[in-house]
């Protein structure tokens, strides 16, 4: 087993990702086994799928796990979280916030990971036990978890061609009138690397917003990303200058609009994560034999800060 990570550096950017990784594995692999395990899901460009002939920008975080046996290195470990749907081929999970997809540097136990595996040992057998996507550790709501390898590599092109459905909803400062579409490139900050920001040279972003509900000052929206790029309704939002609110990276600094009473800035100052519930996720069965669609509740944290801003 190979588990690896490494960032593109200047030399790197344009490169073609099967090409980057033979070089950066000094041809360990052939050039057409790096595309399979591109293809199977076993790399990933900052956490997104990715498909062989993308290319690199400069700052991109690559990550891959070849494992020729698909066994998991990861140890089960009973951790609640909730099963919406279980099939044949797949399983359906409201992620809680606060609770890490996969274990990796500083974080090897306590993830959904562990978790599936304790309640799914057959999971093992699959690589990434499963996990073909994610939400950042505050982020809650729907993720798809397969459990054959026929479904995950059906899943995996799926993502890959961009015919998952996925959408959010985000509590937000801020108005917007019916629907907005935010087109903006996304790469990795330089300067920061646990951020990421929009600029020209980054890859391809779109982000589709609806208002769902405004409080004054707040909103309710709706977000469908045609893309799955890191961070991606967060720095769309923050760069429209309507921040997600309890958002500590982005926009933390223009959360609070003027006049507000002292619940409403205590409601606001003290919500411990960034407002953003994947709400609902829809994708073709195996063999695309049927369309299915999830959809996920607002939680209680998002729905008791709403309420509070509410209050006139």
């Amino acid at each position: 087993m190979i588990r690896d990570k490494f960032f593109v550096d200047e030399t790197m950017h344009g490169t073609r990702l099967d090409i980057a990784i033979t070089k950066y594995l000094k041809k360990k692999y052939s050039r057409n086994q790096i595309k399979n395990f591109i293809l199977d899901g076993c790399v990933q460009i900052n956490d997104e799928n990715c498909k062989p002939k993308d290319k690199l920008v400069s700052g991109d975080e690559i990550e891959f796990n070849f494992n020729d046996n698909h066994d998991s290195s990861w140890m089960p470990e009973k951790i609640n979280f909730n099963v919406l749907d279980e099939t044949n081929d797949y399983i359906i999970v409201e992620k809680s916030p606060n609770l890490i997809m996969h274990p990796g540097a500083g974080n090897e136990q306590g993830t959904l990971a562990n978790g599936l595996l304790f309640r799914f040992p057959e999971l093992a057998k699959l690589p990434r036990s499963g996990i073909v996507h994610r939400l950042d550790k505050d982020t809650s709501g729907l993720v798809v978890v397969a459990k054959t390898n026929e479904f995950r590599n059906h899943i995996v092109s799926e993502f890959q061609n961009r015919n998952v459905k996925k959408y959010y909803y985000a509590l937000i400062k801020g108005n917007i009138l019916g629907q907005i579409i935010i087109n903006e490139p996304i790469l990795r900050d330089r300067s920061n690397r646990i951020r990421m920001t929009v600029g020209q040279s980054g890859r391809e972003a779109t982000s589709i917003v609806k208002n769902v509900e405004t409080f004054e000052f707040y909103s309710l929206v709706e977000v469908e990303i045609l893309t799955g790029r890191t961070h991606q309704i967060r720095v769309h939002m923050d760069f429209n200058k309507t921040p997600v609110i309890g958002d500590k990276i982005y926009g933390h600094r223009n959360q609070l609009a003027k006049n507000l009473s002292k619940e409403k800035i205590d409601a606001i100052q003290q919500f411990p994560r960034q407002a953003l519930h994947a709400c609902k996720l829809s994708f073709t069965s195996k063999n695309n034999s049927e369309y299915v669609s999830y959809q996920s509740e607002l939680p209680k944290d998002i729905k008791e800060l709403i309420n509070v801003l509410k209050k006139t």
